[in-house]
Order: C-alpha cells, then structure tokens, then sequence
C-alpha cells in the first residue's frame, strides 16, 4: 500500500478481474453465510471491471474516481 500512497500503482501486479473473480469464487462457496464486507467488496470489484478497469492493478483503486451510487 505504501507505494500506491506515494503514486506508484504497479507495485501490486494482481488485477482488479483477478481479484473480482477470487472473490467471487468465495461469495459463491459460502453462499447466505458470505460475510456483508465479501458481498461488498465483491460488488465494488465487479463494477470496477464492468468500467473497464479489469486489467488495472488492484493499487490503481486507490487511484480511480470514485464510484457513484
């Protein structure tokens, strides 16, 4: 996090899609007994891919405008 907090966004080479998909892989597992905050951040990274953002580091998030509801 440190070197996304001073603009260097590649430091984290893990994409906004994979994190979306893994994820989702866990909400899907757990089923009702998914935790709110997985369910949550699953919808932010699914949208962030629906944007076109998919191929973006998970450190560019901090980077994006931010979502609108």
């Amino acid at each position: 996090v440190g070197p996304a907090l001073r603009g260097d966004f590649d430091g984290s080479a893990f994409t906004i899609h994979n994190s979306e998909k893994d994820l989702r892989y866990v909400v899907q597992a757990l089923g009702e007994v998914s935790p709110s905050v997985a369910r949550a951040a699953h919808a932010v990274l699914l949208r962030r891919v629906e944007q076109g953002y998919g191929d973006a580091f998970v450190s560019r998030m901090l980077d994006l405008p931010p979502l609108k509801p």
